[in-house]
């Protein structure tokens, strides 16, 4: 993939459209959408923020809204664009699809999905899942948030930004941030002072723990699904650990009947 040229990705989603594959396409702002973006089916076409697509999307373009760290997170198993595009450069490349994207009414379109997608007839466990808002987001966890989304593809933050990320969530000194871990300050080659920050060890560690929900119930059912590669090779995980210590337990049961039986003979 990282050999592919604009124009070879131009032809990669127009040839997954023709042949009826999904095409995801990551960290897409609600605000990038216009009347054509709207009307794309979600079946050809999803839209994801910083979640990763669905596993049944074939390939991914990129917005650089995408940062750094969420980069390998979306990427991870995926075929994807090699480089970051913007808003407009993929609603041109969708419209020169678009004889093989049938807009639908409103009601199945991407505008109605942003309302949210219908919910009736779901059991009660996923319609909290898909309805309910995120939990409330700590401080530290909203700077976090704030702070990757305004990262550039490189994961830096400019001096100014991280004030101003500062200052609207009363998180404190930058010198204490930088102290506890939570950014790492940048000299550009040439300078004496910061001039941009990066995530920590710890604001990496929030990251990676706090999950933001995306905000439509369809790409909350999205998001949940996409989960499924990475929880069902946890589960293998753990079954083979089960099994292991299963096999010990019963290595160290028969121990215990042969030591039983010799205890009884030397008696």
């Amino acid at each position: 993939m990282k050999n592919m040229t604009p124009a070879d990705v131009r032809a990669r989603v127009r040839s997954d459209l023709k042949q009826g594959k999904l095409v995801a396409v990551a960290g897409w702002r609600e605000s990038s959408h216009d009347e054509f973006t709207r009307s794309l089916p979600a079946d050809r076409v999803v839209f994801m923020g910083m979640s990763p697509p669905p596993s049944s999307a074939n390939f991914t373009l990129l917005t650089t809204a995408v940062t750094g760290s969420s980069r390998g997170r979306i990427s991870k198993g995926r075929q994807v664009a090699p480089r970051l595009l913007e808003a407009s450069e993929i609603k041109k490349i969708l419209m020169e699809c678009k004889d093989l994207l049938k807009p639908v009414p409103v009601a199945s379109s991407q505008q109605a999905q942003a309302q949210g997608a219908p919910t009736a007839n779901l059991p009660d466990q996923i319609l909290d899942f898909l309805t309910h808002p995120d939990k409330e987001l700590t401080a530290m966890e909203q700077f976090t948030k704030a702070f990757m989304a305004a990262a550039d593809p490189q994961g830096f933050v400019g001096r100014q930004v991280v004030g101003k990320l500062i200052a609207e969530h009363q998180v404190g000194d930058v010198k204490d941030l930088i102290r506890q871990g939570w950014v790492v300050g940048d000299v550009r080659p040439g300078k004496q002072r910061i001039g941009r920050y990066k995530a920590g060890p710890k604001m990496l560690e929030v990251n990676e723990k706090t999950e933001v929900l995306p905000e439509n119930s369809l790409q909350r059912a999205q998001f949940l699904i996409g989960k499924e590669p990475a929880l069902l090779e946890g589960k293998n995980r753990l079954e083979e650990q089960l099994a292991q210590i299963n096999a010990k337990l019963t290595q160290i049961a028969q121990a215990k009947e042969i030591f039983a039986k010799l205890d009884d003979v030397m008696k």
